[in-house]
Formats: C-alpha cells, sequence, structure tokens
C-alpha cells in the first residue's frame, strides 16, 4: 500500500520504530536488504554547468565514514545503509551552491538513527543540524509535481524500488538524486550512490523505478538556484540606422533650391547694376549650366521661377512681367 507522508498528521510524534512498522516511513534500503557492491560507469562531462563533486556509500569512497571515533564495522554498515544520506548529501550541495559540501557520513552522523536504512524525514533532521537549512518533502504529490520540481531547476532526493536506472546496482529499496540537468536526448541527470559517478536516465525510466516504491513517488527537494548575475553590457557608440534614400531626388531638390538662389541673385543684380554681384557672372552661369545640363541665360526667361511667392522681398515693380529678360 502507498502513502501519501505529507498527508499523515502523526507521522511526527509516533515513535520512529511504530511508524516504520507501520509503513508510515519507509526506509531505504530496508534493514533486511543492504546492498554490498559499487559498479563503475563513464564520467561525463559537466558542460559549464554546476554540479557537485560525486560522492558514494561505498564505506571506502566516504571520508566520513567511520566518524570520528566510530569502529570499522560501524563505518561499513552505516555506509552500506547511506544511499538517502548520500542523496541528501547530493542535493544538499546544490541547495547551498558548494561542490564539496557534506559527505553521506555528515548527513548520518546529524539525524538519529544509526542503524540500518534511512529515510526523507532522517534527510530532513540531518539539514536541519547540519547547515539550519529546509528540505522541503513533497512525498505523494505525484510524478507531474516532480516533474515541476526538475523544470524549476531544484534538485531532488528520490526513493524507488527494483533495479536501479542505468546501473541495475540493486534490487531493494533504494534512494538517488536528480540534478537539474537535461541533456539533447532529454534524460535527466540522476546519481545512484551505489554508482561511481553521475548518468544521463531517461526519466520515464526514473518514474517506474520509482513508482515500485511508492506510486504518488516518495521525494524531496531543495530550493530553486539562485538566478545568474547578467554580464555587464560594455557602452558602445550609437549606431544610427539610415533607411533607403531616393538619391535622385534629393540631387533634384538640392539643384532647384541653388538655381533659385542663384536667380534671385542674378535678377536683383540686373536691377540694381550699380551694385557688386554677389559673385562673378560668368562662373554663375557656368555653374548653373552644368548643374542644368546646359541651360543658359535664354532658357531661364522661358521659366515662370519669377512668380514665386518670395520674389516679393525686394518688392520689385517688374518682378512680375519678366521684362528683365527682354
Amino acid at each position: 500500500m502507498a502513502y501519501n507522508l505529507d498527508e499523515v498528521d502523526d507521522i511526527r510524534i509516533l515513535p520512529r520504530a511504530l511508524a516504520v512498522a507501520a509503513g508510515l516511513r519507509k526506509l531505504s534500503p530496508r534493514p533486511d536488504n543492504i546492498p554490498f557492491r559499487m559498479v563503475e560507469v563513464a564520467p561525463i562531462d559537466t558542460g559549464g554547468a554546476f554540479r557537485p563533486d560525486w560522492r558514494m556509500q561505498a564505506p571506502s569512497r566516504d571520508p566520513k565514514e567511520p566518524y570520528e571515533n566510530e569502529s570499522n564495522g560501524a563505518g561499513e554498515d552505516h555506509a552500506w545503509s547511506n544511499c538517502t544520506m548520500v542523496s541528501a548529501a547530493l542535493v544538499y550541495a546544490y541547495h547551498v551552491q558548494d561542490k564539496s559540501g557534506p559527505q553521506g557520513g555528515d548527513m548520518r552522523h546529524n539525524q538519529g538513527d544509526f542503524s540500518g536504512g534511512t529515510d526523507l524525514y532522517d534527510a530532513e533532521t540531518a539539514w536541519r543540524n547540519y547547515g539550519n537549512q529546509d528540505l522541503v518533502i513533497k512525498s505523494g504529490k505525484g510524478w507531474s509535481e516532480l516533474k515541476k520540481c526538475h523544470n524549476d531547476g531544484r534538485a531532488i532526493i528520490i526513493q524507488g524500488e527494483g533495479n536501479v536506472p542505468g546501473t541495475e546496482s540493486y534490487d531493494g529499496a533504494h534512494a538517488c538524486a536528480i540534478g537539474p540537468e537535461t541533456n539533447s536526448d532529454g534524460k535527466w541527470l540522476f546519481g545512484d550512490p551505489l554508482a561511481s559517478g553521475w548518468q544521463w536516465i531517461a526519466p520515464d525510466n526514473i518514474k517506474e523505478w520509482a513508482q515500485r516504491f511508492n506510486s504518488s513517488i516518495s521525494f524531496a527537494v531543495s530550493k530553486m538556484p539562485p538566478m545568474p548575475t547578467p554580464e555587464p553590457v560594455p557602452p558602445k557608440d550609437e549606431e544610427v540606422h539610415v533607411g533607403e534614400v531616393d538619391t535622385e531626388a534629393v540631387e533634384a531638390a538640392a539643384v532647384g533650391a541653388y538655381q533659385t538662389e542663384v536667380l534671385a541673385d542674378m535678377y536683383y543684380w540686373f536691377q540694381h547694376p550699380e551694385t557688386q554681384p554677389p559673385f562673378p557672372l560668368a562662373d554663375t552661369i557656368a555653374a548653373i549650366g552644368h548643374l542644368n545640363e546646359g541651360w543658359d541665360i535664354g532658357k531661364w526667361s522661358q521659366t515662370t521661377w519669377y512668380l514665386a511667392s518670395d520674389a516679393a522681398r525686394w518688392n520689385e515693380a517688374t518682378w512680375s512681367t519678366g521684362s528683365v529678360w527682354a
């Protein structure tokens, strides 16, 4: 029978042994079935992602087993039973963003059970005693909630049963860690404490393994990782983007404006020959002729430029007659 541990109100006040006997607390591994072997797996690259240093539950790989003044026998017993504690240490390292962090033996000796397997509530106690950190237990929330937590970037302690995905290292009740990474094949980063390193495992395989332990999934999660600090953008000169320009229209407008100004100056000079022209007449005719493909003074006389409204600025009565060109 699968229990939703979040809905069992008396789980924290029942004596631990009674809660275990009643099935309200499910240990991994179970006391009557302890693993005793390690599995070597091929190393995988981090790809630049944050990933804690690897930990194992084997006594020869855990520097904190035996712990302090314990005997080697106690260290052997604890280490081989430390799948939940090693997974808790891996997820703790994600939680505080510390690659080294605690070992499985540290977690084991910061909670109250020192015989056989442990569970997620023991892991919660270990987190609080070791570093005053909160482990969020979500057992019974189902696979959809676990997927959401994974998509949120949380690291996960998960319990399962049967051949462990990826290694088949053990077929009893077991605990593993799930990292927040997903590779290009859609596989999740998976940590089996009996393996020599991280692996990529298909989510469906993890789900099937977890549901054999609890159909509504027994798992606990870290907090969401911190948002990365954006790289500062160096200042740069503002770029001016100019759209497509009609160069012919611009040139025609410039030529027209130049013609009008020069023509007005010449007209004023013709009307007032006693004044000095603004520039040599020959140069002006040559310039206008070049810009207007050979126009000469005779062609100018055929235009109606003198009817322009701004002609009145000289108050010339003969302006509108055009007689100046006669």
